[in-house]
């Protein structure tokens, strides 16, 4: 018995010792996948980082040209307006003559009627 219990303990040891080694295999081969993956996780980031500043400078991009179309509608505006009002002014300007004009015919009318009348401004036939 004692050489059995002897002999288990050595099984006992040397599996230990086995168990010990093989777990100590497993975690040195697998810290380059734990770095590995640190990497990777960085590329990743970094790569994210720059999709990011890729669609940053495009946003930037589409503002500036978005402000220089507002800016150049906003004088396109102010030139529309600015030949409105000459227009309008114009328009008016064509009512009051044409009104100046149909007071003139009428008078003109009214005269052309006496004259036909036989009837004179002065009263004279």
């Amino acid at each position: 018995m004692a050489n059995g219990k002897k002999g288990g303990a050595r099984t006992g040891v040397k599996e230990r010792t086995f168990q010990s080694t093989v777990l100590g295999i497993l975690l040195f081969s697998g810290s380059p996948f734990v770095g590995l993956c640190a990497v990777l996780g960085e590329e990743d980031n970094a790569e994210k980082a720059r999709r990011f500043e890729g669609l940053l400078v495009q946003t930037e991009g589409q503002t500036a040209e978005l402000h220089s179309e507002t800016k150049r509608i906003k004088s396109e505006l102010a030139e529309f307006e600015a030949r409105n009002h000459q227009l309008s002014a114009q328009v008016e300007s064509a009512r009051q003559k044409m009104a100046q004009l149909e007071k003139e015919a009428e008078t003109v009318t009214a005269l052309l009627e006496r004259k036909r009348d036989g009837c004179c401004p002065e009263g004279r036939r």
